[in-house]
């Protein structure tokens, strides 16, 4: 035999032998592959279930156009727990589409039969409210016969923070003052979720950044903003305003289960008092 092939019949048992596998080496490489298997099937069958049913949602009118949200189980091989995370707000859209967009989305679930223990609402991966599965069902209850922005006076109770306590109370009392407090209520719901989060964008987007630079060698450095050039628009200074609330429902429904611990009464002011709600309330 020729010095090559026995140089090349040495190679080749030396690699033969080094990539050969011993018995718990190949249990380990199943035990991966099928967990990577796993988490691709789970993964598919999120996104058909939960992701592209928020994607096929919309309308002719574009209602919803350019409104950004993702849906997916919070934790992995666990089906209790859905998240939905809103991403991106138009300003041109209607302030409360987010929350149209929201309660179609979940109702839609419900209406298929699939339900969770707990829905949480975030804006940007950061959790802002809870929402419980029964308080769900009453929402696909109230979607029968009640319009959104008339189911949107009853929202507010049905919701918790993201530490479990109560977010709102429920209001009673003088009818005047109640409206008006449930409307407030939902007002306050929509800011903290997405509203407030979206106006310190907008001011931070707006703001011009400030350029360092220096005349001479050895001066102190100065700040100065860059002039914005002639044809460049303004850029916007502050989050979509709240819509007035008047879809109000002529006859409000009775006092409904909204979740597994009914939010807390709250009664009006006395008759002295003003039935406007002071922002102190």
């Amino acid at each position: 035999m020729s010095n090559n092939c026995r140089n090349s019949n040495i190679r080749f048992r030396s690699v033969s032998g080094f990539v050969k596998i011993g018995p718990g080496a190949r249990i380990t490489l199943i035990v991966c592959g099928l967990f990577i298997a796993a988490c691709i099937y789970w993964g598919v069958t999120t996104f058909n279930t939960l992701q592209k049913p928020l994607l096929d949602m919309g309308d002719g009118e574009g209602k919803y156009k350019g409104l950004i949200a993702t849906a997916g189980y919070r934790d992995l091989f666990m089906k209790d727990v859905l998240v939905f995370d809103l991403k991106k707000v138009p300003l041109d859209l209607d302030s409360t589409a987010p929350y149209e967009y929201f309660l179609q989305y979940i109702v839609a679930l419900e209406n298929q039969g699939i339900v969770f223990s707990k829905v949480e609402i975030r804006y940007k991966g950061k959790t802002k409210y809870v929402l419980d599965g029964d308080a769900v069902h009453n929402l696909a209850a109230l979607s029968i016969t009640l319009k959104p922005l008339e189911i949107a006076l009853l929202f507010p109770p049905m919701l918790k923070k993201a530490d479990g306590k109560q977010a709102f109370t429920i209001p009673y009392g003088d009818e005047q003052w109640v409206e008006q407090k449930k409307i407030n209520n939902f007002k306050t719901f929509l800011e903290d979720w997405y509203l407030k989060d979206l106006g310190t964008e907008i001011s931070k987007k707006g703001k011009p950044k400030e350029v360092k630079t220096t005349d001479k060698p050895g001066k102190s450095t100065e700040s100065k903003t860059p002039d914005a050039a002639p044809s460049a628009a303004p850029a916007p200074s502050s989050a979509p305003v709240i819509e007035d609330i008047t879809e109000i429902p002529d006859e409000t429904p009775g006092k409904l289960p909204l979740n597994g611990s009914p939010a807390p009464e709250e009664k009006s002011p006395s008759k002295e008092v003003s039935p406007v709600e002071p922002d102190t309330l």
